[in-house]
């Protein structure tokens, strides 16, 4: 009994087997569907694709950097010297203010409208059109890591992101994210390039 059910297994394996390439490869008039090679090394035209997207065109991937562009005594007078501003990925400067910190950043690849979320507060800050948001907001699971809140600018060449965060545990005195973040986009903002 063992050995016929072998076979007959063996059988429905060959069968399944056969069915499996005629479908694959059917007889039929060889050339039918001919394939026709085509050169990729052609350039394609009308692209309009990156690997950020939506592109801004710009010529100057270096339109501001906080770091060079702003003097170190006015970085000093607002009080964001108690380390040295320092580079960090691409155009971001990271400046320290002792009990907080704070980072500004030019993006030459996003718009200002895909920057906002859904909560963001439109302002006019010294005349430039500006958004309010949080980006990590003080609530009972997280505020025991970072409070995190952003100051967009709408700029010629993307936006310009000024962001606050800040330690409940590390900070001897919690600052008002976003009412500190605002007042320093208003002493910083004649320094910022548009």
């Amino acid at each position: 009994m063992a050995a016929k059910l072998r076979l007959l297994s063996a059988a429905c394996v060959l069968i399944a087997a056969v069915i499996v390439v005629w479908q694959t490869n059917p007889l039929g008039a060889p050339g039918s569907d001919r394939v026709d090679l085509r050169s990729t090394s052609a350039p394609m035209s009308n692209v309009s694709t990156s690997i950020k997207w939506p592109v801004i065109e710009t010529v100057n991937p270096r339109p501001f950097d906080a770091c060079e562009d702003i003097p170190l005594d006015v970085i000093q007078r607002v009080g964001l010297m108690f380390t040295p501003p320092e580079h960090e990925d691409g155009l971001r400067c990271h400046y320290d203010a002792g009990n907080y910190q704070m980072a500004v950043e030019a993006f030459v690849w996003r718009t200002y409208e895909a920057t906002l979320p859904a909560d963001a507060v439109e302002l006019d800050i010294a005349g430039h059109r500006a958004a309010q948001y949080w980006i990590m907001k003080p609530t009972d699971w997280n505020d025991r890591f970072w409070v995190t809140c952003m100051i967009a600018f709408k700029t010629s060449y993307g936006v310009l992101q000024q962001s606050l965060f800040y330690s409940p545990i590390e900070s001897a005195d919690n600052p008002d994210c976003l009412q500190t973040n605002l007042q320093r986009a208003n002493e910083l903002v004649p320094y910022y390039k548009f």
